[in-house]
């Protein structure tokens, strides 16, 4: 077995995200078999975030993230999945030190790259546990996938 080294510089300008993962909980579930003789309108793969303060006397900031697809894409569709997993973020700092226009962009691009993998790890042991031969999702940045963001309580119901 080689060795490899890579030398780095050091990293000071690298900053960290102002908000730390602390949990995170596979919020809703569906995931339909189709019947070959079934008709079934495709829906496309879509990937949306939603975001809301936990309440108003916690700086804690809930993100949702949601998959929807229909497998394969191109055929008719073996099975149509909705997959949602929520993230709680406390922040790393005071929040009353860290500039609105970062913590707007935290909510609405910067925390899928945090919780991107539990949402593929969620998707990849379901379909394989229901043997649908789906391939997991890639590992990219996941920040371009962002369909749509919200800041709306009606769109995240509350947490208990």
């Amino acid at each position: 077995m080689s060795k490899r080294t890579v030398k780095t510089k050091p990293h000071e300008n690298l900053a960290p995200f102002p908000f730390q993962l602390m949990d995170v909980r596979l919020y809703e579930v569906s995931i339909e078999r189709c019947n070959p003789e079934d008709e079934v309108d495709q829906i496309p793969i879509s990937i949306g975030m939603a975001s809301l303060k936990d309440s108003d006397e916690s700086d804690r900031l809930l993100i949702h993230l949601a998959f929807d697809a229909s497998f394969p894409i191109d055929e008719k569709p073996l099975c149509i999945i909705h997959l949602s997993v929520e993230g709680m973020f406390k922040p790393i700092v005071d929040i009353s030190t860290i500039k609105p226009d970062v913590i707007e962009r935290f909510k609405t691009n910067d925390a899928i790259v945090l919780f991107w993998p539990y949402l593929r790890q969620n998707l990849h042991d379901l379909t394989s546990r229901m043997r649908l031969g789906i391939p997991a999702l890639p590992i990219i940045d996941p920040r371009a996938l962002v369909s749509e963001t919200a800041e709306s309580e009606e769109q995240i119901p509350e947490t208990t």
